[in-house]
């Protein structure tokens, strides 16, 4: 059981306080009690990124004491492989994650989740061929599945396929909302590469809840510019900066809390 963490006094209070209870709580490995503090900081300040960062780190630690108890009660099985394999999949550790694919694939070569997995795995890797490989056989059993499609697109996307891509994504308008933004952004894609700018400017506006870095909005600045519409141009450039800066600052708190000293 673990003890009660009692932050120190000078910065017991406000969401300051709550996130210096996170750290230390986080750094003695009281997981449980740093995800709490940072709960509770991030609804006393919900951008804070900081806020956000420990409740992420401290939940992933978590993650993986379920899975090493999960393993002991179930070794040797597919939902067990998978799971591990989302886990590092999630930690941006694709060769541990896809390793644990195909001890998944290995039990049932037509797992759907470890299936999805490794084509994911592959693709982030840039095994283009092998993720196709894997895609197409859980699509020879569930053709009409969104992700499935929408991840097909993305290797198509990625070999400058989008004549090709354009069929799976034809079958991903119906995607849950938060595969919208992805399939949009390819449609857009795919339009731009046949001179479509009209059609393209559409789908990238339909794409900019997905916009992480900017990216998208770069994208669409330069379809407005070619238009002759400056000022949407101005107004999509100032989104992407202001995108890119909210980055670097959450990649500023992420290095700084990563290497920093324990508080």
């Amino acid at each position: 059981m673990w003890a009660v963490w009692q932050p120190h006094p000078e910065s017991a209070s406000g969401a300051a306080g709550l996130l210096h209870s996170a750290a230390c709580a986080y750094w003695e490995g009281n997981y449980e009690q740093s995800v709490a503090q940072a709960g509770q900081a991030l609804r006393l300040s919900p951008q804070s990124a900081e806020a956000l960062y420990w409740s992420v780190k401290a939940n992933e630690r978590m993650a993986v004491a379920a899975l090493s108890r999960f393993e002991y009660l179930a070794p040797q099985s597919a939902t067990n492989y998978v799971m591990v394999g989302d886990l590092y999949r999630y930690q941006r550790q694709m060769d541990s994650a896809l390793s644990e694919y195909k001890k998944a694939l290995a039990i049932d070569a037509h797992d759907p989740a470890a299936l999805m997995g490794a084509a994911v795995a592959d693709l982030s890797g840039g095994r283009l061929h092998e993720a196709a490989s894997m895609d197409q056989i859980a699509l020879a059993d569930r053709p009409l599945d969104p992700q499935l499609n929408l991840l097909m697109a993305e290797i198509l996307a990625a070999r400058n396929q989008y004549d090709q891509a354009k069929a799976y994504l034809a079958k991903c308008l119906a995607a849950p909302p938060e595969l919208q933004p992805r399939a949009h952004l390819l449609l857009g894609r795919a339009d731009s590469e046949e001179g479509k700018t009209e059609e393209a400017i559409q789908q990238f506006e339909l794409a900019l809840p997905g916009d992480e870095d900017g990216s998208i909005h770069y994208q669409l600045s330069r379809l407005y510019r070619n238009t002759g519409n400056l000022a949407q141009a101005q107004k999509a450039e100032a989104g992407a900066k202001a995108l890119i800066k909210k980055r670097d600052a959450n990649a500023a708190i992420a290095v700084r809390e990563a290497t920093g000293a324990n508080p």
